[in-house]
């Protein structure tokens, strides 16, 4: 514990001491990579600090109501700056184009909440008992003596919220509630961003998820639960990743699945895979496997290589083998 607060107040020195900062996050950002970087920004931003967001895959449009999304950038035009703070991500390669960003700046920060976090900044702290990056920036703001207001409680509150599960989920801990607590003290409107985040859906959304169902698949004696999105479906509706998200849930909420898996064809023979699990199975484990990261009970990985039906059965044995 002594290491991570000695970390932190490394970090919170070099911010400090920097003028020109960009913060970047991991590629199809989630509610949890968008609401914390874009706190961090506007709270450093209202510091008196230049202040930079990139995110290759932009602001998804559910998370698009937050302030300053319409700041965030996807594309790096070859700024220079002193500090480079990458947030919710485990590794390099998740920063996608963004990595150039964050390989240029004279000094590298990472923080992050994953267990699978390779510790690639120059600095490092990452809080694997914290529910959420969200949380973690929410701690920072305050060492930093930063004011909390209004539009940064709103994208705190979204981040910690998103990867909670809207706390339902067995990350949730009193210090994400005490968080969420104090976030509120700040008038946000918890009824109508819960409504955006977790309810507003759209006819296409609808139409993908019913493509996923029927694509269902029980394994390991109703203790395993599949379902898959071909490449052609996937272009015939027209989805884009921000449309996936959840979507492994409803297979996992089966009464008796423990453990399921969500395979997206982004082009022929290449996979993207999120991993849910509910009790006992740690999912990152699998996930690591095939090169990628995430939490005990929510991973997620890319297989390349092999056809639907081959990628399919490998990750039956793989979930069988962790049951």
């Amino acid at each position: 514990m002594m290491l991570y607060v000695e970390n932190l107040k490394k970090i919170i020195n070099r911010i400090v001491s920097s003028d020109k900062i960009a913060v970047v996050s991991h590629v199809s950002p989630d509610g949890d990579a968008v609401g914390s970087s874009l706190a961090l920004a506007i709270a450093l931003r209202n510091s008196g600090k230049t202040v930079d967001v990139y995110l290759e895959d932009g602001v998804p449009a559910v998370y698009s109501f937050l302030n300053a999304s319409d700041t965030v950038l996807n594309e790096w035009p070859g700024e220079e700056y002193n500090l480079a703070i990458a947030l919710d991500a485990g590794d390099l390669d998740r920063l996608g184009k963004s990595v150039q960003v964050f390989n240029s700046a004279q000094v590298r920060i990472n923080i992050d909440h994953h267990i699978t976090n390779t510790n690639f900044g120059q600095y490092n702290y990452v809080d694997i008992n914290a529910s959420s990056t969200g949380e973690v920036i929410y701690k920072l703001i305050g060492m930093l003596e930063l004011e909390l207001n209004k539009e940064i409680a709103e994208c705190l509150y979204v981040a910690i919220a998103t990867d909670t599960g809207g706390f339902r989920y067995g990350n949730t801990t009193s210090n994400s509630m005490l968080a969420a607590a104090q976030l509120l003290r700040h008038d946000i409107e918890v009824s109508e961003i819960t409504r955006r985040i977790f309810e507003l859906t759209t006819e296409k959304k609808v139409r993908l998820l019913g493509a996923a169902i029927s694509s269902l698949e029980i394994a390991a004696e109703g203790r395993a639960a599949l379902m898959y999105l071909s490449n052609e479906e996937r272009e015939r509706l027209g989805a884009v990743s921000e449309d996936f998200e959840g979507i492994v849930n409803i297979a996992r909420n089966i009464a008796g699945v423990e453990v399921a898996a969500f395979l997206v064809e982004r082009q022929p023979k290449e996979f993207k895979v999120n991993f849910r699990s509910n009790s006992y199975v740690d999912v990152s484990e699998i996930a690591v496997r095939h090169g990628g990261g995430g939490h005990k009970r929510a991973a997620g990985c890319t297989i390349t290589g092999i056809p639907l039906i081959e990628a399919m059965e490998k990750l039956k044995k793989e979930l069988l083998e962790a049951l």
